[in-house]
């Protein structure tokens, strides 16, 4: 049975290049060859969980190379499975990757994911997670659509027609004008022009022209960032950006434009953000919300103005708050998270341990700490679910105090796993005595036993000791998930 990891790590780093490097089809191509000669003409299944994504059943540690971000991608995406052949096209994987490194809020339902992966949907089946499933992923990276308006999978200036992959091709759409570089490529408009276009469209009422001309201008103000024009062409083109003008301009971030729509956001800092964040608290619909939330969490500036909205009066508008708060990682928003710990709806104070366990510091960890006291199952569970890695090591002790009072099996096999993502000495010896079952432990049910040994499972190699030590457990089930948790562990 072949190993998964290799596997995983090439799936990821297919769906990362197609994300951000799009105009490298020599690392596509790299990684293709790798990816085939690794799977050798065998099938895939891959699953995505909240604890771990698996590979033909096989578990894979969400903390492995690339497995963080296939899994949460499908998640997003409202995938739950994907069935690869084992016959399936280059043209295929790129495209399948390329869909599953798409940006949160590009593909608005699970039937518009569908229709981008065209053909190739019917020959990698999916099947589809929950409905309602919401996921958020951070990505402030370059913004691009990976899916361009008529389906093809764009790579840089080159579009992947067939299974031909040329690296040449990439100059194929450059016109001759004026050399940049080396290579020929058409004179943009003066800002003058465009300035008058972005005038005239405004008087039209037409915010799609608006939005092409004000890009073209943004663009344009980082060749000539230091000239007499460059001032003077800024000065009016924030005059002509009115709080109006730009609302309209943002409320394209939801919609096919978004990414065009924020490069022109983010050019008006922390304005752009407080409008996103007006559009996103009058947001009527999922579709809207999810739309202008991907947005924001791909501002740079202005994140004082998502830190102020955890104070609003209305429920929903401190919950979207708190989700962005943990997507961006904000520490300065933790005594906002602290003072909502114990607000009256139960799905507020989920966001704020959801946000807290992202941000992960030491005193995000005292404040998170307190929250699994929480009267509520769902915020309790919510308070363990997101802490991963050694940095919330701190989190260990208030897990173990859970575990010894907590009697819903829910949170206590979430709280067991957390201890494997976390996978300290402390949290792998805690594990351990759970999975034996030594002294009051012993009348732990076998379910809560096995997923102690998931957990240590996660902890990777750090627990091969104690997987081992569980070989010789009296229970044949104990041994047997140990053997099979030692089997998955990379060599």
């Amino acid at each position: 049975m072949m190993s998964p990891y290799p596997v995983v790590a090439l799936l990821g780093a297919l769906v990362f290049v197609l994300r951000h490097e799009r105009g490298a089809p020599q690392h596509q191509r790299s990684l293709l060859n790798v990816l085939r000669a690794e799977l050798d003409g065998r099938g895939l299944q891959i699953e995505a969980t909240t604890e771990a994504l698996r590979l033909d059943d096989q578990a894979v540690p969400l903390d492995a190379p690339g497995a963080a971000l296939l899994c949460e991608q499908m998640l997003l995406l409202e995938i739950r499975t994907a069935t690869i052949p084992g016959n399936v096209a280059d043209e295929d994987l790129l495209r399948f990757a390329a869909v599953l490194g798409g940006f949160p809020g590009t593909y608005p339902t699970f039937a518009n994911l569908v229709d981008a992966l065209g053909p190739t949907g019917k020959r990698i089946e999916l099947s589809r997670a929950s409905e309602g499933y919401e996921a958020f992923g951070l990505d402030a990276a370059r913004p691009h659509a990976l899916i361009e308006p008529d389906g093809e999978i764009a790579f840089g200036v080159q579009r992947l027609q067939s299974t031909e992959l040329d690296p040449t091709a990439a100059g194929a759409t450059d016109s001759v004008d004026s050399p940049i570089g080396g290579v020929l490529r058409p004179t943009p408009p003066g800002m003058s022009q465009l300035l008058l276009q972005c005038r005239q469209a405004m008087e039209r009422q037409d915010w799609e022209g608006v939005l092409d001309a004000a890009v073209q201008i943004v663009e344009g103000e980082k060749d000539d960032r230091d000239g007499l024009a460059g001032s003077l062409h800024r000065i009016e083109f924030k005059r002509l950006m009115s709080r109006r003008n730009l609302a309209m301009i943002a409320r394209l971030a939801h919609g096919e434009r978004k990414q065009e729509a924020i490069t022109v956001l983010r050019r008006f800092g922390t304005d752009g953000t407080e409008i996103l964040m007006d559009l996103l608290v009058e947001a009527v619909n999922i579709g809207e919300r999810r739309g202008f939330y991907s947005a924001l969490v791909q501002m740079n500036e202005g994140t004082i103005v998502i830190v102020q909205h955890l104070d609003h009066p209305q429920w929903y508008v401190v919950r979207n708050a708190a989700d962005l708060c943990g997507e961006l990682a904000l520490p300065e928003a933790i005594p906002g998270l602290a003072k909502q710990t114990r607000h009256h709806d139960e799905r507020v104070r989920k966001a704020v341990a959801e946000a807290l366990g992202k941000i992960g510091t030491p005193v995000a960890m005292e404040t998170l700490a307190s929250m699994l006291a929480d009267p509520a199952q769902a915020v309790r569970l919510q308070a363990v679910a997101h802490l991963r890695g050694q940095r919330v090591r701190g989190m260990i002790r208030p897990i173990g105090e859970l575990l010894l009072r907590e009697e819903d099996a829910t949170v206590q096999q979430e709280a067991l796993l957390a201890l494997g993502r976390i996978g300290s000495g402390e949290a792998v010896a805690l594990l351990r005595d759970w999975a034996s079952g030594r002294g009051l432990l012993r009348r732990r049910s076998m379910p809560t036993r096995l997923t102690a040994v998931r957990g240590l499972a996660l902890a990777g190699p750090a627990a091969v000791d104690a997987l081992a030590s569980l070989q010789r457990d009296s229970s044949a089930e104990i041994r047997d998930a140990a053997a099979a948790a030692l089997t998955a562990l990379p060599r």
